[in-house]
């Protein structure tokens, strides 16, 4: 129900704000495969991950904006019950950007990405944990054609945190994020697309156990292009 909910309001918000726009595209996606990896000095762990994006981009005289919801889910496994259990992630980010090129071929831009994601990962003891920061980076699009294109997102921060409550004791560590996205696109129609894409995010953490977390996943998805 949780993750219903969310889906419907990123859908009206996004519905909502593309009526008062010029141009730009809808989307939504949906993971067929994904793996997360976590590493600390004592260990590391993977697993499944499945994530599923809705969002909205707009163009407005080469002024860019954006806004995606995510709902990411970690399966892991345990070995000694034989069992599998979820872990949700509820997640959002923010574009703003200047088109620098605008040609046949070939555009970029250069954006500012503000990110935020939380999880409840375990309601017996109000544990919870969530993530937040600012990215600078760029998109390019290579258009191979009036219906085929390519394009590359890259974000970097430059400041992000993480911040833990575990047990009334509120813990915060300093985060560096990596943000990729490929994406290979065909117009089916004048409006309509699909779309196949490869993310992946990583997050390194200043903590007393050096730990990160790599997160990458291959979607396939569908726009709708006003």
């Amino acid at each position: 129900m949780k993750k219903l909910s969310i889906i419907i309001i990123s859908v009206l918000l996004i519905i909502s704000f593309a009526t008062a726009t010029m141009g730009g595209s809808v989307y939504i996606d949906h993971s067929i495969w994904g793996q997360w990896e976590y590493k600390d000095n004592e260990g590391k762990g993977d697993g499944e991950l499945i994530l599923s994006t809705v969002g909205l981009e707009a163009d407005i005289n080469n002024f860019i904006i954006g806004l995606e919801g995510h709902l990411k889910t970690l399966v892991f496994e345990d070995d000694w019950f034989d069992e599998k259990y979820e872990v949700d992630y509820t997640g959002y980010q923010l574009k703003a950007g200047w088109r620098v090129v605008n040609g046949e071929k070939f555009d970029a831009a250069l954006i500012v990405l503000g990110y935020y994601r939380e999880r409840d990962q375990n309601s017996d003891q109000n544990s919870k944990y969530n993530l937040n920061g600012i990215l600078l980076g760029t998109d390019l699009t290579f258009y191979l054609s009036d219906l085929i294109s390519l394009e590359g997102s890259l974000g970097i921060s430059v400041d992000a945190a993480l911040k833990s409550e575990e047990s009334g004791e509120t813990f915060k560590n300093d985060a560096e994020l990596i943000f990729l996205r490929l994406k290979y696109n065909y117009l089916y129609t004048e409006n309509f697309g699909i779309y196949l894409s490869i993310k992946s995010f990583f997050e390194k953490y200043d903590d007393e156990f050096n730990s990160s977390f790599l997160s990458s996943g291959l979607a396939v998805g569908f726009n709708y292009r006003f």
